[in-house]
């Protein structure tokens, strides 16, 4: 039986109203008399018209193909929906806009899957892309956001995505995590991210013996996007919590307890956090946009709350040169701090390799606190 998708098909409800009010850039909408609202489900209501009209069923692996990438987990229309071509966003002074890139040709193309909820979920390369060369002219092109608020659990088990623009314009960010800027229950927007009640978070894991790549060369797009606001933790396929989901943390790089993991691995109080690792871990290797951090903040986004458990990471700030900023390969974007909270890193093997005027890990180039006029948080972006 196919899978069905009733919020992608569902008519919108009032909230995504756009009477035209005033606006003049092509890709905004006009102003709307009811704004709708930058949360999972005003997200879902609002780009209903733009969601995938395919069944997307399931194969006998349980892979759902989505553009070019496949998932499998969760159930379609439920957990994850595919936008193929636009997805819009409302900001805070009733315009919205469409998300992503525009291109040299003036074309706004989304092509992205939206993350809905908890449930674990894989992701892989769809047939007939480049699953081995990062950067790839062709690697897959479809994002993944999860959705403001969510708490997504992901694993990347071979993916390699580059949404550098290709001929028609098109690219993204691919690994967004949207933060969750609008409160519902008091009906404001979030100007900095102690003000965020209910930060969006992703666990992403790597699945044993893949490699993965996340690849963009424009401007205010990361490779991953954790801003101000946000939370992501990355780690192998050995997760670092025991048996009862307590979260088990090297203390001077060493175990400080006997305990037993989630997966049956005993660990001794006094063995090195390298116990904590898999046997065969995945890689992850990433380059970042233009003034901005490969994993953390976009462009004068601090970068949010992060922590590196375990895998082969190699993150790469944009290669840049010393006429512009740029942001770090892991932490802010440019003028961003490194974090709003904790650089994190308790096992696996990382490499940050920084650029001009910008740290490998921390801060972008340049300083927030230097100037008198307050980024807060971009909206989404």
């Amino acid at each position: 039986e196919a899978d069905t998708a009733p919020s992608a098909s569902a008519a919108p409800d009032s909230s995504a109203s756009t009477s035209p009010l005033a606006d003049t850039e092509p890709h905004v909408s006009p102003l709307s008399e009811t704004p709708p609202t930058p949360t999972a489900a005003g997200l879902v209501a609002l780009n209903a018209p733009n969601a995938s009209t395919a069944a997307h069923t399931p194969d006998a692996n349980g892979w759902v193909t989505c553009g070019t990438l496949r998932i499998k987990g969760g159930t379609y229309g439920t957990d994850f929906i595919y936008y193929p071509d636009m997805f819009q966003y409302p900001k805070e002074d009733g315009t919205v806009a469409n998300y992503g890139f525009a291109g040299y040709n003036g074309v706004v193309k989304s092509d992205l899957i939206l993350v809905l909820s908890e449930k674990a979920l894989s992701f892989k390369n769809a047939e007939g892309t480049n699953t081995t060369d990062g950067r790839a002219p062709d690697a897959a092109m479809t994002s993944i956001f999860i959705a403001p608020g969510n708490h997504a659990d992901l694993t990347l088990a071979g993916v390699n995505i580059n949404t550098t623009p290709n001929s028609n314009g098109s690219s993204n960010i691919p690994i967004n995590i949207m933060t969750n800027v609008y409160d519902a229950a008091s009906g404001t927007w979030a100007k900095s991210s102690e003000e965020v009640r209910n930060r969006t978070s992703l666990h992403l894991t790597l699945a044993d013996g893949t490699a993965n790549y996340l690849a963009v060369n424009e401007i205010n797009m990361p490779a991953i996007r954790c801003g101000e606001g946000s939370d992501l933790t990355i780690d192998d396929a050995e997760r670092n919590v025991d048996a009862s989901g307590n979260p088990v943390t090297p203390v001077g790089a060493v175990i400080n307890r006997d305990t037993t993991l989630a997966s049956g691995k005993k660990l001794k109080a006094g063995e090195p956090h390298t116990t904590l690792d898999s046997a065969n871990p995945g890689s992850l290797e990433v380059w970042g946009g233009q003034q901005c951090a490969a994993i953390g903040g976009a462009n004068e986004e601090d970068g949010g709350t992060m922590t590196f458990n375990g895998g082969t990471i190699t993150s790469h700030a944009w290669t840049g040169n010393q006429w512009l900023e740029t942001g770090a390969a892991i932490g802010g974007g440019t003028w961003g701090r490194g974090t709003d909270g904790a650089l994190t890193f308790n096992s696996g093997t990382l490499n940050a390799v920084g650029n001009y005027h910008t740290s490998g890990i921390g801060s972008g180039c340049g300083a927030k606190y230097n100037f008198t006029y307050d980024y807060t948080i971009a909206p989404d972006h």
